[in-house]
């Protein structure tokens, strides 16, 4: 049985590597009592939602992969974070091959490695990267102790970016009292 036919692989191809990009590989909602925060994670970019901390934190953020691995850098989930940066180098990888591919299919085609298998290797290993880094996040960076219930809003909220640019921190204990 062929789930596609040869002649509509490589634009199936392109238009997976593009929706690859697009759709997110995560979505995080954390909440302790009364504040709370949600993560939607693309692979390139992180939305961050942030209620219940004061008007000084509460809002939305748009951080990039590159300004999430500086933010996330000594906490919990700064492993998940490479990872999930490692997996958003791979979709770049693919994104470029589709756009190579989709202007010259033909050159493509003639190559030693088909780019249909070696799109749909990258996107492959995104996604087993993209996974590993959900796991990390669900696990909070396999950091079990006394404090783990408690960093779930706090490690959120130590990424926020204000709007002038700079980086409002809260440490575990200001955020959970407020």
């Amino acid at each position: 049985m062929v789930w596609v036919n040869r002649e509509h692989a490589g634009a199936l191809a392109v238009v997976l590597a593009w929706l690859a990009a697009l759709l997110p590989w995560n979505i995080t909602y954390s909440s302790v009592g009364g504040p709370w925060v949600l993560f939607i994670r693309f692979p390139l970019f992180e939305f961050q939602y942030t209620s219940g901390l004061g008007a000084d934190v509460d809002g939305a953020a748009l951080r990039s992969v590159v300004g999430a691995v500086q933010l996330r850098t000594g906490e919990g989930l700064e492993l998940a974070t490479q990872i999930w940066a490692l997996g958003a180098v791979v979709i770049c990888a693919a994104l470029a091959v589709s756009v190579v591919y989709y202007s010259e299919e033909a050159r493509l085609e003639a190559g030693r490695i088909h780019p249909v298998r070696l799109m749909g290797g990258l996107l492959g290993l995104a996604a087993g990267l993209f996974g590993l880094a959900t796991v990390f996040v669900w696990t909070g960076g396999f950091r079990w102790g006394a404090d783990s219930s408690r960093r779930g809003v706090a490690g959120a909220v130590r990424c926020r970016v204000a709007p002038g640019g700079t980086h409002r921190t809260l440490g575990v204990s200001q955020s959970l009292e407020k």
